[in-house]
């Protein structure tokens, strides 16, 4: 228990420092897009922010729930479900965001590009046996219209 303390306050301390530095630091590591991702608690009801790796196709971000190559899925991915308006920082910028699940067809696109950009997902993926889902972030409607 100790050490997910230690981990959540880790996550409070790189969220604050990105978003003090409008994501200067903390935005790109070791050579890798990093946004926080704010969803709702679908128990609490309470805002969480998380950050992740990501990569832009078009105009949709993609994100793997891979907790790390944890068995279980992050809780992120159980809140986006449950809630799937989100809130992105992409350095200075807030947008909001639909979150959905790569279908079937796409996920080989999207896997195969994340995996070519963070070859450790692939890596997660044969040590674990569930499928490592595929985030699809959209502009949400009243964003398009901007």
């Amino acid at each position: 228990m100790k050490q997910n303390k230690i981990f959540i306050q880790f996550i409070k301390l790189f969220v604050y420092v990105y978003r003090s530095t409008k994501g200067k630091v903390g935005g790109f590591i070791n050579g890798h897009h990093v946004l926080l991702l704010t969803t709702v608690g679908r128990k609490t009801g309470l805002v969480r922010t998380n950050p992740v790796l990501y990569d832009r196709v078009g105009d949709d971000l993609i994100m793997v729930a891979s907790a790390g190559g944890a068995p279980f899925h992050p809780g992120w991915y159980y809140n986006l479900k449950a809630n799937p308006t989100v809130k992105v920082e992409l350095g200075p910028v807030e947008q909001t965001r639909v979150a959905r699940i790569a279908t079937p067809e796409e996920r080989p696109f999207f896997w195969n590009r994340m995996v070519l950009k963070h070859p450790g997902f692939a890596d997660y993926q044969r040590k674990i046996k569930r499928l490592l889902p595929i985030v699809v972030l959209s502009p949400a409607p009243s964003e398009q219209a901007e």
